[in-house]
């Protein structure tokens, strides 16, 4: 009887699209679906009834582990179309429980909405591919999916090692080795100490945890073997701080090298509502191990990757507020979403911009200076698709915005022919503020610039630099 009403909950939350349910004493069940939680109509249960509902899925054995550590993890196979993961804990004396719902069914990579590079990586026979995300952001689907595309297409032994299973592979071209944690092997760490010994081709980790299991992982991949696992970061770039920083001081120059050596990709994703409110939206970031890449990971200058995420997209390598942009493009989801999923919200805001329009951004400079106006034509065209328009006086200038309609006019505080701020007044006259966007610069700031320009209603206002840097967030602040 209980089994009947576990798998009637089971078959609600599959109806209802839900990816997880939890089970609380003296309420009823709740379902996660699509990102959000939902309360359901059961009724709820009394301590007694879910502690018994909840024993009839485990064995002896499981229930003297719970009791004893009072917490459980353990897989359940359910009408062989669905894998569950499930946590039993305590809750305020009661035992509670979460179950994690997984399609028996792998999907590929296109269902997924993953990047075609991953056929690629697939095929890559050493190294390390780390997976990373917050929790619930499909780090294990698209592990799984990787492996099923090995298993399709290449003769390798692999072995999994998980915590606890979610996925059981059929053997095709590959066969398995799948060790749970717990039930198979004491530890991640213990299971991956032996699993060199078992002539694997490929060992896969469900999560790396400690520091002795990511120094065995990076030796793994550098003798020979592909690794592929997962750490939860919050994209490209903080998932290497993350592997970094777990080490001594003393030890990060080993592992600097040996990460750099080694490293095949990084794929940060996340999970974004759709627009059209059907679901979610698998969003990514992917960093590979070019040559570029492993220089700065060996120098620890991670810093510059961010930049090369965007620079080297043609090679499959793309930043998250790339991906965004390309959704909101297709429709998938709202320019708010894209918004506040952005780790670089005001760059992101302005390719979406961009992509809207479906046209290049018009830039029109108005500068003193023609080394001044190339400097900042390379710094803009370096960050977007633009047009760049320019003038050194505001006589020749200003008659090109009605001619032009230009999105952007950059104009310094001093022109040949007239003062800057004047020519500032004419451009924001001439344009309404919700159609051109009003920067200042200026190479000689006097301490009645800013006040003057917020007067006109200028949309950003920077000091002149040599490499124009501060001119980028004045341009950034007037997107965002």
């Amino acid at each position: 009887m209980d089994i009947e009403k576990i798998e009637s909950i089971l078959a609600q939350a599959i109806e209802r699209e839900a990816s997880d349910v939890h089970l609380i004493a003296h309420q009823p069940p709740i379902f996660r679906i699509h990102g959000d939680l939902s309360a359901t109509d059961n009724p709820p249960f009394t301590p007694e009834q879910l502690q018994n509902l909840l024993f009839t899925m485990i064995g002896d054995e499981q229930r003297k582990q719970f009791l004893e550590a009072k917490e459980l993890d353990f897989s359940y196979a359910y009408k062989d179309e669905y894998q569950l993961r499930i946590n039993i804990h305590y809750s305020d004396g009661n035992v509670a429980a979460a179950i994690r719902i997984t399609p028996g069914k792998i999907k590929s990579y296109q269902e997924l909405n993953l990047h075609p590079i991953v056929e690629k990586l697939a095929n890559t026979k050493k190294g390390i591919i780390i997976l990373s995300g917050t929790a619930g952001s499909g780090k294990s689907t698209t592990m799984n999916c990787i492996i099923d595309m090995i298993n399709q297409t290449r003769k390798c032994k692999i072995v999994t090692i998980e915590d606890p299973i979610e996925y059981h592979h059929k053997s095709n071209k590959s066969f398995f080795i799948q060790r749970e944690v717990g039930h198979d092997t004491q530890s991640f760490t213990n299971a991956l100490k032996y699993a060199l010994r078992q002539d694997p081709d490929v060992v896969s980790i469900g999560e790396i945890r400690d520091l002795e299991s990511m120094r065995i992982a990076l030796t793994t991949a550098e003798t020979g073997h592909l690794v592929i696992t997962t750490v939860h970061a919050s994209d490209a770039v903080g998932t290497l701080n993350r592997i970094v920083t777990v080490f001594p001081m003393g030890h990060r120059d080993e592992i600097l090298a040996q990460l750099s050596s080694n490293i095949v990709a990084v794929i940060y994703q996340i999970l974004l509502p759709r627009k059209d409110g059907k679901g979610r939206v698998l969003a990514t970031e992917v960093m590979l191990g070019t040559m570029a890449v492993r220089n700065l990971i060996r120098r620890n200058d991670f810093k510059e990757i961010r930049g090369l995420l965007d620079a080297d997209e043609t090679e499959g390598m793309y930043s998250l507020e790339v991906c965004l942009s390309k959704l909101y493009k297709d429709g998938l989801i709202s320019y708010e979403t894209a918004k506040e999923y952005a780790n670089h919200q005001h760059s992101a805001k302005l390719k979406e911009a961009l992509q809207a329009k479906d046209r290049k951004l018009k830039v029109l400079i108005l500068h003193n200076d023609m080394a001044a106006i190339n400097a900042m034509g390379k710094v803009l065209m370096g960050a977007f698709d633009c047009e760049i328009l320019y003038a050194d006086n505001g006589k020749e200038g200003l008659p090109q915005i009605a001619k032009v309609k230009p999105d952007l006019v950059i104009v310094n505080t001093q022109l040949k022919d007239m003062n800057g701020f004047d020519a500032a007044r004419k451009v924001r006259e001439a344009g309404a503020s919700d159609t051109i966007k009003l920067v200042m610069v200026t190479a000689s700031f006097q301490p009645t610039d800013a006040e003057d320009a917020a007067t006109i209603g200028v949309d950003g206002f920077a000091i002149q630099t040599q490499d124009f840097g501060l001119l980028m967030d004045a341009v950034n602040k007037a997107f965002g």
